[in-house]
């Protein structure tokens, strides 16, 4: 399977309908590594970027594998430190998948969104910023 380039994400983060794009452009390959670098990646925004990862699945009997991938999307941002002063620190989600070979698209989806509607939830974002648990 071969990626896109460049790949294009269109994002309503306020659900107005209207989407924000965001570009990102190949930019390097190894192994079973794929790098994507964002418009606003340069020397100061450092990590603009996506990478895509994937492991061929391994035959054990009469069991087909598992097939791994793994999407990373890196953005830095302006974060103010201990002493007030600020500077660019990198946010990262992953998303890692290990599907048995045969499942469907439509099988693929539900769980996609159903893991998307799961980080959407109030909780979540509370888990993802509060200091403490």
């Amino acid at each position: 399977m071969s990626l896109p380039d460049p790949i294009t994400i269109a994002v309503d983060p306020e659900t107005t309908g209207s989407d924000t794009t965001w570009n990102f452009d190949f930019f390097d390959k190894v192994g079973d590594k794929a790098e994507y670098r964002g418009d606003l990646h340069s020397v100061g925004l450092r990590n603009h970027k996506l990478e895509y990862y994937r492991t061929a699945p391994k035959k054990s009997g009469n069991f087909l594998g598992q097939i791994k991938s793994t999407t990373k999307l890196t953005l830095d941002h302006l974060t103010a430190g201990a002493d007030a002063s600020e500077s660019y620190k990198p946010a990262i989600i992953t998303i890692s998948t290990s599907f048995p070979v045969g499942i469907t698209p439509e099988q693929y989806r539900l769980m996609m969104w159903m893991i998307c509607a799961a980080a959407e939830e109030s909780y979540t974002q509370e888990l993802a910023l509060e200091n403490e648990l």
